[in-house]
């Protein structure tokens, strides 16, 4: 069998890119850890996250020292609102009143979230022929570091 040169020349030139491209793939894989990301500023670092979908730390310029805790659903696959809030801070007076979060912090500040939800799988079809949902429960968590001074809000949506 006798392959033309522009053939081959294509074929080369195609699979020196394609295994260009795989391995950027696989080495920024190897960068991240399963179920984990890091979020990162000079200002601040979500050092962790499990069973989160994203995290978005942002500062709201007031004089406050304060950092907010913002829990949102994000998508269909939720049910309910998360229960069993816990939270650890490094400074600070703990609030679940008004708001959640921290009152009159200290920074550097390093904080731990950690929160339970239900995730509904699809519709199951029973050996009977009926439909069920299957409800699990997921414990979420979130860690980060605030170095900047101000009213901080910690957006986390699950």
């Amino acid at each position: 069998m006798h392959i033309k040169a522009p053939v081959l020349g294509f074929l080369n030139q195609f699979f020196n890119k394609s295994f260009g491209i795989i391995l950027l793939l696989a080495l920024f894989l190897l960068s991240c850890k399963a179920g984990e990301s890091t979020v990162q500023s000079s200002d601040f670092e979500v050092t962790s996250r499990n069973n989160v979908n994203r995290v978005r730390l942002s500062n709201t310029g007031g004089g406050e020292n304060k950092v907010e805790i913002i829990i949102r659903a994000r998508g269909q696959m939720t049910s309910s609102n998360p229960k069993n809030i816990q939270l650890q801070g490094s400074s600070g007076v703990e609030e679940q009143t008004s708001f959640i979060g921290y009152d009159d912090v200290s920074f550097p500040f390093r904080g731990n979230v950690a929160f339970d939800y239900v995730k509904q799988a699809n519709d199951v079809t029973g050996s009977l022929g009926e439909t069920e949902s299957l409800a699990t429960t997921v414990r979420a968590s979130v860690s980060f570091r605030i170095e900047e001074q101000g009213y901080w809000r910690v957006h986390i949506y699950y």
